[in-house]
């Protein structure tokens, strides 16, 4: 199994200080959602990924993007949806990757993880993202064949928002 900060990327621990931080502008009502603090399309950014979130009425979906993806990886999508109340957003990640093993490209594995979320978000333009218990379907074939399924704690970690230009 891959190392955990690949399978994270919407966690990924990111040290960010003040100097990284700007804050972020107040949405026009054309950009507002249904909440008046969050743009309707924001991003998120962490170590290694961006989130690409758009709010309608108290529903937030959020695309994944792990850029750039690991060498080992043939692709690796995800998705964060859930409900937002104030500038708390609950809901459930869900991620699928396909890879090879490094030391061997004939052991091909694809993995589902999914699990329960919630981000915090403070007007300014940070947020505290953390994963409940996250449960892992795995499928490998080649020269490594099998499955398993395990579930285990997720982390936490910080990121940047921003209004989507």
């Amino acid at each position: 199994m891959p190392a955990l900060l690949v399978l994270v990327p919407a966690v990924t621990a990111c040290a960010v200080s003040a100097s990284q931080t700007t804050p972020t502008p107040t949405p026009t009502s054309a950009e507002k959602s249904g909440n008046p603090l969050l743009p309707r399309h924001f991003r998120i950014t962490s170590e290694g990924s961006t989130q690409d979130c758009l709010i309608e009425g108290d529903r937030v979906r959020c695309s994944l993007l792990l850029d750039p993806l690991p060498d080992n990886y043939d692709a690796w999508t995800g998705e964060v949806t859930g409900t937002l109340s104030g500038l708390t957003l609950t809901g459930t990640s869900t991620t699928t990757e396909n890879f090879h093993q490094r030391d061997d490209p004939n052991c091909r594995t694809e993995q589902h993880r999914s699990g329960p979320v919630t981000y915090d978000f403070d007007r300014d333009g940070t947020v505290v993202m953390g994963e409940g218990l996250m449960r892992y379907e795995t499928w490998s074939s080649g020269s490594c064949p099998g499955t398993s399924a395990e579930q285990q704690w997720g982390g936490q970690g910080t990121g940047v928002w921003s209004p989507a230009t």
